[in-house]
C-alpha cells in the first residue's frame, strides 16, 4: 500500500483552540500528529501557509506553531503522504 495519511487534521480540530486575538494576528496552535488514531509521530513537520512558520513534533508527536484563523496547516513525515488541515 502506498503511504498512509497522517491523521493530524482530526486531532487538530480537537486540540487547536487555545486562545484568540482580534485583527487576524497569529495565535499559538497546539496539536498532536498521529497515524492509525493512536501512534504518535516524532519529527513530523508542520507548516502554516499564511504565517510561513514551521515546527517539528516532539517525541510525543506534539507540536506548537503560530497560525492565523483559517490558516492551512501542512503535515509531512517520512514514509507518509502529505496531509493538510484547516484551522478554524
Amino acid at each position: 500500500m502506498k503511504g498512509i495519511l497522517i491523521m493530524a487534521s482530526v486531532l487538530l480540530c480537537c486540540s487547536a483552540v487555545l486562545c484568540q486575538k482580534s485583527g487576524g494576528e497569529p495565535i499559538k496552535v497546539r496539536g498532536t500528529v498521529s497515524a492509525f488514531d493512536h501512534f504518535t509521530l516524532k519529527n513530523a513537520q508542520v507548516t502554516a501557509k499564511k504565517t510561513k512558520t514551521k515546527a517539528l513534533t516532539d517525541s510525543l508527536g506534539e507540536f506548537e506553531i503560530m497560525a492565523r484563523e483559517g490558516d492551512i496547516l501542512l503535515f509531512s513525515a517520512n514514509g507518509f503522504e502529505k496531509n493538510t488541515g484547516k484551522w478554524r
